[in-house]
């Protein structure tokens, strides 16, 4: 067997960082709250206040905090002065709930490039893409008839689906932005699946919305996943 990397365990600052981002990602610390000190964070998470510097200075440059000078650290509207890196944190982010401000924004976000990600799984389709979301669809059948199903167990299926339709379509910046969206994607459909209903609206969506990718047609596919999307704002 050959040699094997280790997973290198987070330093931390990136534990400093991922703690208070996810607080201010969560609304914990909403815009305009002031942090508490760098020896109050400190003390609070056990490191040490150069870490807790080197990690606030961080959040500054992601656009989440402004230090200001013997006033301590302010929490920023990242609304306008979050970062392309901030955008990737949200994607990341995995606990707790988000805001509803941005949660109506990822589904605005999915409306846009999921419905002509739907239209170019159609017009692009191959005979793999077409295999691969058959059995992403008969996996989330499955999932959905289990006895015992969880919510995350019918949210990765889910996913799964969805991610299909974007290899279909063979534009690999929907890839990418699927593979990107995975964690917060599961965060929330774990916690709308787990409330156990009765699925079978959402699994005669996605068949109708297969049935038009494998036949062609695009701009079917595309109105297909616009009223998946708009069923239900979580789906």
């Amino acid at each position: 067997m050959g040699d094997c990397i280790p997973r290198k365990a987070k330093s931390l600052k990136e534990q400093c960082i991922d703690y208070l981002e996810e607080r201010i990602i969560s609304g914990d610390f909403p815009s305009g709250h002031r942090l508490p000190s760098e020896r109050a964070l400190a003390d609070m998470l056990r490191v040490s206040r150069p870490v807790v510097h080197e990690s606030v200075v961080e959040l500054s440059n992601r656009g989440l905090i402004t230090i200001l000078p013997r006033r301590g650290c302010i929490v920023n509207d990242f609304r306008t002065t979050g970062s392309s890196e901030l955008l990737s944190s949200l994607f990341r982010y995995a606990g707790g709930s988000l805001r509803p401000d941005i949660l109506s924004g990822m589904a605005e976000m999915r409306l846009l490039f999921e419905t002509e990600m739907a239209r170019l799984a159609a017009l692009r389709r191959s005979s793999e893409g077409i295999v691969r979301l058959k059995a992403a669809l008969r996996q989330e059948v499955k999932a959905a008839e289990s006895l015992d199903w969880r919510g995350k167990v019918i949210a990765e299926a889910d996913y799964a689906f969805h991610h299909a339709i974007a290899l279909a379509g063979e534009n690999i910046v929907y890839q990418m932005l699927m593979n990107s969206f995975r964690t917060l994607f599961l965060n929330v459909l774990s916690r709308f699946y787990g409330k156990r209903f009765d699925l079978r609206p959402i699994l005669d969506k996605h068949r109708a919305l297969l049935a038009n990718i494998v036949e062609g047609k695009g701009e079917d596919a595309a109105w297909e996943m616009k009223g998946l999307l708009t069923m239900n704002k979580a789906v």
